[in-house]
């Protein structure tokens, strides 16, 4: 078999227009097959970093027309006593609070957290408010404001943290600047009831996410049904629009994939007509058919792995690339999660279908044989080929008999059309073949 990949490598070095073409074509239908693989996981999972995030789930409640949306302080506080399903049970109340931090007062996006809540994401709120990474950056120049004073709708605390980079919401497009602790003996009997309460828990090890809907719907029938979905920081509304755009581009990377095996068939299956003398020739000599399936077998295995190759790095590389294009406060929201081993997998299955469409000259093969390759060629060129041929030199000969029409052939002429050195050459060769030849025309050949 080394022997095999060996002799199809040299013989696809010799055609290196082909081989370029081809593994360019696998290429590029190998990586954008795998960016947009990498994208769609990334829109659809979210982009967090949450530890074991397989157990984290974010809980809705319906309304009256069916929409999932946020509970009330109350719901929450009946899931907390679940503790045979959910590890931990937090919830956040957003709003919009006054905020006042370097002698400077502004509207921000406030959420009051619950200490469950604040170790589910992985954040430290006893020791004061923490503020977003992009508030931090943008607006305080990244500077040091640990232990500043910090107001908020006229209470002061102090910063005690910046929130990861990645958390700049509980959820996609709900951005929060301030994070801060619930004070809930203060919720008054409005803020209880009213459902501004998103709330996400962890399960316990063992416990499905069907399960855990099955139960807490099973016991208040009278409430709203509650939906437990994986903590991705999109609600069923966001996740519902993404899961058509990442359909959309799963289909179109799809199609780009089959344009490229159906080029790769194409091309090498144009490269088994042109060799079609050859494998006869092959054929006739004692080459046996699974011994050309082989050496084609081994062509299609070299193509398909260098162009995986060539994929690979092109969806590594787009990973960095991508970003650039946009502006930063744009490239911040692109979900792009490559990994190595997911982009290894795709790849390898891209390198396994071109290997598949490479073996396509074997139906070519199956029904050409040694007789048949060279009756086809050596027939001579076709009607229509003998035509333009024809054509291309009719216009001399058609110049030269009108100029010489109405005028007598001359002796000169005559001799001329009819040499009998090459006739006497003819004959000669026919005498040293041993053919009889009439007696008539020695003579003229003689002369």
């Amino acid at each position: 078999m080394l022997s095999d990949l060996w002799h199809a490598a040299r013989s696809l070095s010799r055609a290196r227009g082909l081989t370029v073409a081809l593994v360019t074509t696998i290429g590029l239908g190998v990586g954008s097959q795998s960016s947009i693989d990498a994208f769609v996981r990334g829109l659809i999972g979210g982009n967090t970093r949450v530890t074991e995030p397989e157990r984290v789930v974010s809980l809705f409640e319906r309304d009256a027309r069916g929409a999932p949306g946020a509970l009330s302080f109350d719901r929450y506080l009946s899931l907390k006593a679940h503790a045979d399903l959910f590890e931990s049970v937090g919830a956040a109340r957003e709003s919009e609070a006054l905020v006042a931090l370097r002698d400077r007062s502004t509207v921000m996006s406030a959420a009051a957290i619950t200490p469950d809540l604040a170790r589910i994401l992985g954040l430290t709120i006893k020791e004061g408010v923490l503020v977003s990474h992009r508030l931090w950056e943008t607006e305080l120049g990244a500077s040091e404001v640990r232990g500043e004073s910090i107001v908020i709708d006229g209470r002061e605390s102090r910063v005690g943290e910046i929130a990861p980079e990645w958390l700049d919401g509980m959820y996609l497009g709900r951005a929060v600047d301030v994070w801060a602790p619930l004070d809930e003996p203060s919720l008054r009997v409005p803020d209880r009831v009213s459902r501004t309460f998103w709330v996400i828990a962890r399960l316990h090890r063992g416990v499905t996410i069907a399960d855990a809907a099955a139960r807490v719907n099973a016991i208040r029938r009278d409430a709203g049904e509650l939906v437990v979905r994986p903590y991705t920081r999109m609600t069923p509304e966001t996740a519902a629009a993404m899961s058509r755009i990442a359909a959309m581009l799963a289909g179109a990377g799809a199609a780009v994939f089959l344009i490229a095996c159906a080029n790769v068939a194409s091309f090498l299956l144009a490269r088994a007509a042109s060799r079609s003398v050859e494998t006869a020739v092959r054929v006739a000599i004692g080459a046996s058919r699974g011994r050309l399936a082989r050496l084609l077998v081994s062509e299609s295995l070299v193509l398909s792995a260098a162009g995986g190759a060539a994929g690979f790095v092109l969806a590594w590389w787009t990973k960095d690339a991508t970003p650039i294009l946009f502006y930063d406060q744009d490239a911040e929201q692109l979900l792009f999660a490559p990994e190595p081993a997911r982009l290894a997998f795709v790849a390898t299955a891209g390198m396994a279908a071109m290997a598949v469409c490479g073996l396509m000259p074997l139906v070519r093969l199956r029904r050409d044989t040694p007789a048949s390759v060279l009756q086809r060629d050596g027939a001579g060129p076709t009607p229509t080929r003998r035509l333009g041929s024809a054509s291309r030199f009719s216009p001399p000969f058609a110049r030269a008999s009108s100029s010489r029409a109405g005028r007598p052939p001359t002796r000169r002429s005559h001799t001329s059309t009819r040499s009998s050195r090459p006739r006497s050459r003819s004959i000669r060769s026919s005498r040293a073949c041993g053919l009889a030849l009439p007696r008539e025309a020695g003579r003229r050949g003689d002369r």
